[in-house]
């Protein structure tokens, strides 16, 4: 175990200024250098060993402090990465195993706390095992956040308080409920002169000894060096001052943390007086979360059910809440038997209050696990039935799931022989209950969907399941959300054979189901699309695209096929469903292999690009690959697809997604770039050069432009010629191009090939090209080559030979560079070899003219006037 400021005490009037860390695929070592009075270099220890992995140094300016870190974290720690109040962030020093783990000080709200101080942690012979870092808030309070040890990545954000309130009790007490609330361990250093100056300047004339135990509650267990009087506990839990009572309630809670009792503290009259109160039963409702703070308070389980009868409401209703909690214990089953009256509790199902009610509901399901009398869950059971068609939704919905409960316990226990007389007895009354339940809530809806599904899993209550078809479609003509559910608990019940078979649904009801209800869900579906004045529910069209082949047979076949994917292409792109989410780029890529118009594409392009679900997003991008490899789209569709973009708040994962589907199309825009049928090949160029200006993709440039040299040698009448030669004058000049070059000139011998077509398009991107190439610097050594290669006299007289203004034009450009560089008889023999290669003496001259005086060549006069003499001109 380490610490920075223990080790060296100079350290806590320093200011940090280096963190130099070695670190490879974990963090081996770490140390810090601090800035202390009169400029005074001080030095932490080296923390772990620097082993073979290379030294980083992270350096701080002046007024320069850490606000946030970001890392990893498994084993050991992985990684680190720094970020300032200055916008600066470090790279990620060391691997990327592990999981996730965030510090960060909030600034909006504290904008003058410093940052990151020191380190403490421990560290082995290696590698640095656990870390805390220290964000002094005063001088005198100082908040450690431990990061992680093995798995654990929930942690807390910092919490700094106000210097005007640093010494409120209620300040100091929602830092520590904050902190305890997320079961994270909080450190605290505090010194003697610390608590002397706390009792000294206490606000609101509370007495000393309650500042001590606020002290004490605020300190860790390790620096606790107190001893807490119960007494002094039951006065704060007895104060009308709610920040009293906080402070007193966290004492108790770390108290069970730390496996002491708390009987003697924490009885059924204090509970009461908190379960009275709305503010207390909330303090205590949010420690009841905790699992040590719950298994304290098991004790209290008799006392808290008989709080169920109470004549208060509020006791009665947040007593039921408070069992709640406490029945997820392993230890709830035992604390109950004898607490509570089998026949009480099924009394309870008819209590006025509707929290009493769902809680004896609940109860009974988990008494039904554990108690083998048939007498008991049959009476229960048969209890619970009537109240799915309670006044109250969360009664319904709590009595659906406990049904379903009663089912499920059949497949352990033999209790169900004597439970199905009783269930087959009342299925006419349960089936229509729970179908009622498809009308209500949503949350209702998935209640009495589910509970549905396990009935029809058992063999007895199958048929009556299918039976109760008509009902369910009747149910089709209600609000979305209804249909939804209704449809998909068809869907389950009716599937092709891929959900029924595993639950033995026979041949003869899928057939009947898939008959009778195939036509009617589609008109419902289709009526509803054309009606509908708001985004498509999406969670239908799920529904129906897994319900069965036939009805994805018969929709891909529906003249308004394109209108009804667009819109539910809409649904899904706002949805928040997360299950649907999921299953999104499956649908979509289902239903655009059917699509006609290419405005769909279009709109899922639109879509994708402005979504802000990343799950639409990434699977949004997956379905336009595979419609992209359909060729089911154009250059329009390929620029749209890359103008998608990441979002900012994308996760890694998300990017690396997207930046491999990226880079996996790049071989399909250079062949939609070179197809004999492209005719968009300058906007496909311009797609291949945004992704290459992305630094994750420079690696691939010099690919690509090898590539296309090959793909253009095999096909020198190609459309893309003229685009394919662009991109190559685009690339030049990249690094990874450069690569490439120097090594085998594939590309002036290329230019060479090209420049001997007459076309004046392939010519005028070739001359380009040549201009790109001798504009090069690194390229003049090699200039014997390019006159060899890809400029001679041939080449010029083909260009002049055109007649065009523009490429006329290009042509000087290319014969003033030759001449600039010193290659002036060479420029002379060319324009001399032009002049004798144009029959029409008046264009030779016209063009010459010119040209020689723009080059302002010496001796081009005496040139014209000897080729004049020759009768050349």
């Amino acid at each position: 175990m380490f610490s920075d400021y223990r080790e060296n005490p100079e350290i806590l009037l320093a200011v940090l200024r280096k963190i130099y860390i070695h670190a490879k695929t974990y963090l081996h070592s770490i140390q810090c250098e601090y800035r202390g009075p009169e400029n005074k270099k001080i030095l932490s220890n080296k923390h772990g060993s620097s082993g073979d992995a290379p030294l980083y140094i992270f350096e701080l300016d002046s007024e320069e402090y850490i606000t946030k870190i970001r890392g990893r974290s498994g084993k050991y720690i992985n990684q680190l990465q720094f970020f300032t109040n200055k916008g600066r962030i470090s790279p990620p020093y060391g691997g990327s195993g592990g999981n996730l783990f965030i510090w960060t000080l909030d600034e909006k709200r504290h904008p003058d706390s410093p940052g990151l101080h020191h380190f403490e942690g421990t560290s082995g012979k290696y590698y640095i095992q656990t870390l805390q870092a220290s964000f002094p808030i005063y001088p005198w309070f100082e908040d450690s956040r431990q990061a992680t040890v093995r798995d654990n990545t929930n942690l807390l954000d910092v919490f700094a308080l106000d210097s005007d309130d640093m010494f409120t009790i209620k300040e100091v007490c929602d830092v520590i409920m904050d902190v305890n609330k997320h079961t994270t361990k909080i450190v605290q250093c505090i010194r003697a002169d610390t608590v002397s100056k706390l009792l000294r300047e206490s606000k609101r004339g509370l007495n000393p000894s309650l500042f001590m135990l606020i002290v004490i509650g605020y300190m860790s267990a390790e620096s606790r060096s107190y001893i807490l009087e119960y007494q002094k506990i039951l006065e704060m839990l007895k104060c009308q001052e709610a920040s009293a009572l906080h402070c007193g309630l966290m004492i108790i809670a770390e108290l069970a943390r730390l496996g002491k009792d708390i009987e003697n503290i924490f009885q059924i009259n204090v509970v009461r007086n908190l379960l009275m109160d709305k503010e207390r039963f909330v303090l205590l409702q949010k420690l009841s979360e905790q699992e040590a703070f719950k298994n304290g308070l098991m004790h209290l389980l008799p006392d808290l059910m008989g709080l169920l009868t109470d004549n208060n409401v509020s006791v009665s209703s947040n007593a039921g809440v408070i069992i709640g909690y406490l029945s997820e214990q392993p230890t709830f089953h035992t604390s109950i038997q004898g607490a509570i009256e089998e026949n009480q509790l099924i009394e309870l199902l008819q209590h006025k209050e509707y929290l009493v009610r769902s809680t004896s509901i609940t109860l009974l399901a988990k008494l039904s696990e554990q108690v083998r009398s048939q007498p008991f869950v049959i009476n229960a059971f048969s209890s619970i039935i009537h109240l799915l068609e309670d006044s109250v939704s969360y009664v319904r919905m709590t009595a659906a799931d406990a049904i379903g409960k009663f089912v499920d316990q059949g497949h352990y226990y033999s209790v169900l022989e004597g439970l199905r007389p009783v269930i087959g007895k009342h299925i006419t009354d349960i089936i229509p209950r729970l179908t009622g339940l498809l009308n209500h809530e949503p949350y209702e809806q998935s209640s009495g969907r589910i509970t549905l599904l396990k009935l029809s899993q058992q063999d007895d209550f199958r048929e009556a399941i299918f039976e109760n078809l008509p009902n369910l479609l009747s149910l089709c003509d209600k609000h979305l959300s209804v249909r939804a559910n209704t449809i998909t608990l068809l869907k389950e019940l009716a599937d092709d054979g891929k959900t029924a078979a595993g639950y033995g649904v026979p041949a003869s009801y899928l057939t009947l189901a898939q008959a009778r209800y195939t036509n009617e869900i589609l008109h419902l579906l289709r009526h509803d699309i054309l009606t509908s004045s708001r985004p498509y529910d999406p969670s239908i069209w799920v529904s129906v695209l897994a319900m069965s082949s036939t009805l994805l047979d018969q929709l891909k076949h529906d003249e308004k096929i394109d209108y009804y994917v667009s819109q539910m292409l809409v649904g899904m792109s706002v949805d928040e469903n997360e299950s649907i989410q999921d299953r999104s780029g499956e649908i979509v890529v289902k239903l655009l292999r059917y699509v006609k118009e290419p405005s769909v594409v279009y709109t899922l392009v639109d879509l994708t690009r402005s979504s802000k679900n990343h799950r639409f997003k990434l699977n949004g991008v997956t379905a336009l690959l595979t419609v992209m490899k359909k060729g089911l789209s154009d250059a329009n569709f390929i620029i749209g697809f890359m103008n998608i973009g990441v979002p900012e708040t994308a996760t890694a994962t998300y990017r690396d997604s997207v930046n491999t589907l990226i880079r996996d199309t790049i071989p399909e825009l250079i062949e939609m770039l070179l197809s004999d049928s492209n005719q968009e090949g300058t906007r496909v160029v311009t797609i291949l050069q945004e992704i290459v200006e992305r630094p994750e993709f420079q690696q691939e440039v010099g690919k690509i432009i090898l590539k296309i040299i090959r793909l253009l040698e095999q096909n020198p009448r190609s459309p893309a010629i003229c685009p394919g030669m662009e991109l190559l004058r685009v690339f030049l000049g990249n690094s990874e191009v450069m690569q490439v070059i120097p090594s085998n000139y594939t590309v002036f011998n290329f230019l060479s090939t090209l420049m001997r077509d007459a076309d004046k398009d392939i010519i005028s991107a070739g001359l380009s090209l040549a201009m790109k190439i001798l504009s090069m610097d690194d390229m003049l050594p090699r200039m014997p080559q390019l006159l060899a290669l890809g400029v001679h006299p041939l080449h010029i007289r083909a260009m002049f030979m055109l007649g065009d203004t523009g490429v006329n034009h290009k042509g000087i450009m290319i014969l003033s560079k030759l001449s600039m560089q010193g290659r002036k008889t060479a420029v002379m023999t060319m324009v001399k070899e032009l002049c004798i290669h144009i029959a029409d003496s008046s264009k030779a001259k016209a063009i010459c003219d010119p040209t020689i005086s723009e080059l302002h060549i010496d001796g081009g006069d005496k040139l014209l006037q000897q080729l004049s003499e020759e009768g050349e001109i």
